[in-house]
């Protein structure tokens, strides 16, 4: 029984390590995409990266409703709004 808890106990940090790393992918992706942006860089393929980060900025919005409503109800300020900054 304590084998299986501890199997259990480390899926569980690694998909909280994978979740935080998604996390942070989605929101350097958003930076990049801005900065691309802000020096009116021209981006081949503009199509699928427009896709891409359409896709990206649906994905940070679904965790962290999901994240908000694994928290329960919590006040407004102490939520932590996606900032997604995508093109």
């Amino acid at each position: 029984m304590k084998n299986a808890l501890v199997e259990l106990r480390n899926t569980i940090d690694e998909a909280l390590r994978m979740h935080q790393l998604n996390l942070e992918l989605l929101e350097q992706l958003g930076i990049a995409c801005k900065w691309l942006r802000e020096n009116k860089i021209q981006v081949p393929n503009r199509d699928r990266f427009v896709s891409l980060l359409s896709k990206s900025d649906a994905l940070l919005k679904e965790i962290y409703s999901s994240d908000e409503n694994l928290q329960g109800k919590q006040s407004d300020e102490d939520l932590t709004e996606p900032q997604n900054g995508f093109c």
